[in-house]
Formats: C-alpha cells, sequence, structure tokens
C-alpha cells in the first residue's frame, strides 16, 4: 500500500542497452494463433513464485513495457511481417519495418546478426545468460 500513488523508478534504458547490447522491441500481428498471452499462460503459473521472474516483470512494468502486453509461442516461430525497435538517445527509433525472417535481404539480416552478436558478447563479459540470443535463422 506505501506504493500507491508513487512515481515508476527512472531507468536509464540507453546506459542499460549500453551494458547488455542494447533495448529492443519488436512487434507482430497478434491475431497470430501461434502466441499466446503470456500473462495467462502455463508458462508463466509455473514461474510466477520464482524471485528472479517477477523480479524481471517488475522492472518490466517500472521501465513502462506493460507484462499484461507480453506474448510467448510455446516454439519456436519463424517470425513474419514483424517490426524491431531500438531504445536510442532516450526515444525509440525504427531498425526495421514489416519484415519477415524467410525473407530478410542482406542489410536487414546483416542488422540482426550485428544485434545478436553484440548482445552475446556483452552478456558474456558480464557473467548473464546468453541461451535466449539466438541468430535469426
Amino acid at each position: 500500500m506505501a506504493h500507491i500513488g508513487k512515481n515508476a523508478p527512472f531507468v536509464d534504458l540507453d546506459r542499460l542497452g549500453d551494458l547488455v547490447g542494447g533495448v529492443f522491441r519488436f512487434s507482430f500481428d497478434s491475431t497470430d494463433t501461434r502466441f499466446k498471452k503470456w500473462w495467462f499462460s502455463k508458462e508463466r503459473k509455473s514461474v510466477e513464485n520464482n524471485i528472479e521472474w517477477r523480479t524481471m516483470e517488475s522492472i518490466a512494468n517500472k521501465v513502462g513495457d506493460e507484462v499484461r502486453s507480453f506474448w510467448i509461442s510455446s516454439e519456436d516461430v519463424q517470425l513474419n511481417k514483424f517490426s524491431l525497435e531500438v531504445f536510442a538517445n532516450g526515444v525509440w527509433k525504427m531498425i526495421l519495418n514489416d519484415v519477415s525472417l524467410s525473407t530478410l535481404n542482406e542489410g536487414e539480416r546483416s542488422i540482426i546478426e550485428t544485434i545478436s552478436e553484440r548482445s552475446k558478447k556483452l552478456c558474456l563479459e558480464h557473467g548473464l545468460p546468453v541461451h535466449q540470443v539466438k541468430l535469426a535463422a
């Protein structure tokens, strides 16, 4: 109750991005049946008492990335018609718009590979897990 009406703490996303290789978000067609809402999923239910997961969700909410809007898939899926943004210099900037992994041109693929390699390198340097960092194939 002590936190009601309090502002969320400031999170320097530019500084965080420098540390972990960037802060990114992507959008996709939410009517795609390969995805389901994270908030109501059995996957979330299985980790909801895990303090690390609760902390990550709390941080996401504090920086304005509403956890109730997260989507997941039970298996790897080929992304189609998605957009990718990066937070840089205080604003979200579009990197890729309306692209599909199956039809990336050389420049688009290079962007994704560069992001992936930089993120993997920085995560390794800081002892963070890298198994979530995958190349777009």
